[in-house]
């Protein structure tokens, strides 16, 4: 699908409904969207990166049907995850004296996907605050390493105030006609899956992002072109999704409230869970329960940047955490997750173990604060534990 973004500045847009799960372990509900760029500037064609391969077709119709008998002149090659350099090859090869614009690293990694050897290309390897002219256009190339790939690089164009951002403000879904954030309600639409994809994909490398935000700062942007998801067409969506990635980056939470993750064996953890999430509901406080043994860990992991307060309930499982809470906090640590209030809920009927190993795994990362007390189940809850545990809610409440 090709859309005018403002005249002469295209997107093709490449939907694959049918995806089931991205980078093969997360799982999407509508798919996935591949975005790629083109630019006329004057007698010059510019590209800005490609798509994955299980769009490959539509998206060279596309491309074919913008250049018609016109060679392609510059290719801008920001980001070399393979959902978005597929079609790489085939653009330096069928395009010889194309000129590959790509960052050092870039370069390495796209002979190392690649056999370059024999084709007819030249290569311009970006510098940071660089400001490349071609055509009636003037380009500026900032460094985004580890925004999250380390060669990733993003583009402004200072005529039409654009931004094409890379892997930056993308989003799990694909997109249909509409394109533009300014056709929805972007908060209700769009905002979950940007923030499930961001804090899952990007999520682990906060400084980074902020490292990026810093050097855009002062720029004016109309258009926030990403590589997966819609395009930021307005300054209220803008400034909007640029405030989350700020909160998300310095793993600040988004509202007051309480995250509650139950991984129960036969539901007597949970119900534990579901009387803490009930007292806080009832104390007019923000709460959200997920049981993890029905929910992707991503969306725990998605949840755990909206809330400062987290409690995990668990039961003791082969002297250890059981399966889907253990998942859980190995990847809240692979993602550096900080900055949060622990309280540890732990079940076992005979030597509960799990309290104290959710505890260890969680001081492995730094800023990250655990209530001293572990609320301790022995088998399950009876009523004369109602006191005990009321006990416990409140250090929630009141801390």
């Amino acid at each position: 699908m090709i859309k005018e973004i403002v005249p002469n500045v295209y997107g093709l847009f490449l939907a694959n409904k049918d995806e089931k799960t991205f980078e093969g372990v997360l799982p999407l509900e509508k798919g996935m969207n591949y975005n790629s760029y083109l630019i006329k500037a004057q007698d010059k064609y510019i590209l800005f990166d490609t798509v994955d391969s299980s769009v490959i077709d539509e998206f060279q119709q596309d491309l074919n049907t913008l250049l018609g008998d016109h060679p392609l002149d510059y290719f801008f090659i920001q980001h070399l995850e393979s959902d978005h350099s597929a079609f790489a090859y085939h653009i330096i090869k069928d395009h010889p004296g194309v000129e590959v614009i790509t960052s050092p690293l870039g370069f390495n990694i796209l002979k190392r996907f690649f056999d370059l050897d024999g084709l007819s290309f030249k290569t311009h390897l970006i510098k940071d605050n660089e400001h490349i002219v071609i055509g009636d256009r003037e380009f500026i190339t900032m460094t985004a390493m580890m925004v999250h790939w380390p060669e990733v690089f993003v583009t402004y164009d200072t005529k039409d105030k654009i931004l094409f951002s890379a892997d930056a403000f993308g989003s799990f879904n694909h997109l249909d006609q509409d394109v533009f954030t300014s056709a929805f309600n972007y908060e209700e639409v769009w905002l979950a899956p940007a923030r499930r994809y961001y804090t899952n994909i990007v999520g682990k490398y906060g400084p980074q992002v902020l490292s990026l935000l810093t050097k855009a700062k002062d720029l004016e942007i109309k258009y926030l072109c990403p590589l997966h998801g819609p395009v930021f067409d307005n300054l209220k969506d803008i400034n909007f999704i640029i405030n989350k990635y700020l909160l998300w980056a310095a793993y600040q939470a988004e509202e007051a409230g309480v995250l509650i993750l139950s991984a129960s064996i036969y539901g007597h953890t949970y119900q534990v869970a579901q009387k803490i999430y009930q007292t806080l509901l009832d104390h007019h406080l923000n709460a959200c329960l997920i049981d993890l043994n029905t929910v992707d860990v991503s969306y725990a992991l998605s949840s755990s940047f909206i809330y400062q307060k987290i409690v995990l309930c668990a039961s003791t499982f082969n002297m250890g955490i059981f399966t889907s809470m253990e998942h859980y906090l190995h990847d809240m640590n692979n993602h550096l997750v900080k900055n949060k209030k622990y309280y540890l809920v732990e079940n076992g009927s005979w030597a509960p173990s799990s309290g104290r190993l959710m505890k260890e795994l969680i001081s492995r990362v730094p800023g990250n604060e655990i209530e001293e007390e572990i609320y301790t189940i022995c088998s399950a809850h009876h009523l004369q534990d109602d006191e005990r545990l009321n006990n416990f809610i409140q250090k929630i409440i009141n801390s």
